[in-house]
């Protein structure tokens, strides 16, 4: 990065450069979140858990998701029936599994993809259901997807759903989906509740 900041200060007249400057920024940080994602999946996931209102938690995901919605012109609407209840969760980690789940309901149409977020809870576990209204996974791959590198997109790693699916797991959790080719995708995620 500091290269590329040196590249900025010597092109920033030239507006022509400007395009390539931000295409390197970009795939620069498309590497370094890979690399991440390969070393967390290497190594064992360290937590360190606190009670956290998973309500936030998904809103903090998908603010993460933004750029990726705009571009794609969707709409994603979160609905939360009981935000007080809190689960014992890294928030950090528990983020990033909610994102990974986000980005990929995001992506799962070209343009306009529509994402429903439901998260509702009683007194033994909390429900966040992530219901896109894209093309939906065939049926041959569903028992693949939380495999490390399996990706039915190009120029995708596969990673983001076999890390979300270990930290999940992680948090004595459990993820569930359904999918649908002509009705989309929904992933049921259900979490402990920390009274």
């Amino acid at each position: 990065m500091a290269s590329l900041a040196v590249l900025r200060s010597r092109f920033e007249e030239d507006e022509s450069a400007k395009p390539f400057l931000d295409m390197i920024q970009k795939n620069n940080s498309r590497i370094n979140d890979l690399i991440n994602q390969l070393l967390e999946l290497t190594h064992p996931i360290q937590m360190d858990p606190e009670p956290h209102s998973v309500a936030r938690l998904v809103e903090g995901a998908i603010n993460g998701v933004e750029d990726e919605r705009r571009v794609r012109e969707g709409v994603i609407r979160l609905t939360s029936k009981k935000s007080s209840a809190s689960s014992k969760a890294d928030g950090q980690m528990l983020s990033k599994a909610f994102g990974a789940l986000l980005q990929n309901a995001v992506e799962s149409k070209d343009t306009g993809p529509h994402v429903e977020i439901l998260v509702e809870g009683n007194d033994q576990e909390l429900t966040v259901k992530i219901r896109d209204d894209g093309d939906g996974i065939q049926e041959k791959d569903l028992p693949r997807i939380f495999e490390p590198f399996f990706s039915t997109r190009p120029r995708k790693a596969g990673l983001g759903l076999c890390l979300a699916d270990r930290i999940i797991h992680a948090h004595g959790g459990k993820i569930h989906v359904n999918s649908n080719q002509k009705n989309g995708t929904e992933v049921t995620v259900r979490l402990p509740v920390v009274l």
